[in-house]
């Protein structure tokens, strides 16, 4: 770095440093249509992952998020999967690590109805980090989340799970996921 100096005889600097960005590995806005998410249920009919707009909810940025039925409550009885495209993270140091943000709407009773996220390992769907056991919360507005993946997904090429499941006693809106990010740190 080059600092032109002036006439002064004396010249005082500070020199100060600062964390590099995050490196972005993936992302997803959706703004695409989910190019590469596959969906999955193994639950009665009636609820599935859509990507595209809703009339309940404004996407966290643009115009598609993600979500649990975009226009309907959810149904009774659901296990629906929203998969990411496989991420190569095989060149992530252990050391450096790496971060999984987005930003969730989660509309559920709190107590039988759920989600998980989870990393899978994209060569045989092998679970290798659990990074969140019971997504049920009643927020109505967007919020960020946030997770450090754990070493034994580092390394590897892995998928991002969001499953949501739920009971037989009361329905709402659900899971909704907008701005995925996969970085480093």
């Amino acid at each position: 770095m080059t600092f032109p100096l002036g006439d002064e005889p004396t010249r005082l600097f500070v020199v100060e440093e600062f964390p590099a960005p995050p490196e972005i590995i993936f992302s997803a806005d959706f703004e695409d249509g989910g190019t590469g998410w596959q969906t999955d249920s193994t639950g009665e009919a009636g609820t599935v992952w859509e990507i595209g707009t809703s009339t309940r909810y404004e996407a966290h940025e643009g115009l598609n998020f993600a979500g649990t039925n975009l226009n309907e409550e959810y149904e009774m009885d659901a296990n629906v999967v929203l998969r990411s495209p496989a991420i190569d993270l095989t060149q992530v140091p252990p050391e450096v690590g790496a971060t999984l943000q987005y930003h969730q709407i989660v509309d559920t009773d709190g107590i039988g109805d759920f989600g998980t996220v989870t990393i899978l390992d994209a060569t045989d769907d092998t679970i290798l980090a659990v990074l969140d056991d019971f997504v049920s919360d009643f927020d109505l507005a967007w919020q960020p989340e946030s997770y450090s993946l754990p070493a034994e997904a580092l390394g590897k090429t892995v998928v991002i799970e969001f499953r949501f499941q739920s009971d037989n006693i009361e329905t709402f809106t659900g899971w909704h996921i907008d701005e995925v990010e996969l970085s480093m740190p």
